[in-house]
């Protein structure tokens, strides 16, 4: 599984990201920290993935801010990143 998630962090780690991905452990070290959870779900000749359906927010250096779950709605996450940029200007 490491290798996987290896591989998206580092299609995301490019010249102006503003995360830098590199330094997060995809080991698997990390993915507790962030209370991710993911599972290789045998389906007879092939799988299924159970995972965590949240997306994160970091600020540049890397800290995690905000965690949103998938079933929040368009206004509450407005109003969660509107909020940052008022306290983090």
């Amino acid at each position: 599984m490491a290798g996987i998630a290896a591989l998206l962090l580092a299609a995301c780690d490019r010249p102006g990201s503003a995360v830098p991905f590199h330094s997060i452990d995809v080991s698997g070290a990390d993915w507790g920290r962030f209370k991710v959870f993911y599972r290789k779900v045998p389906t007879g000749s092939s799988y299924t993935m159970d995972h965590t359906a949240t997306s994160f927010v970091f600020d540049p250096a890397g800290r995690l801010h905000l965690g949103v779950r998938h079933e929040q709605d368009a206004a509450s996450v407005t109003a969660d990143i509107s909020r940052l940029l008022k306290e983090n200007p």
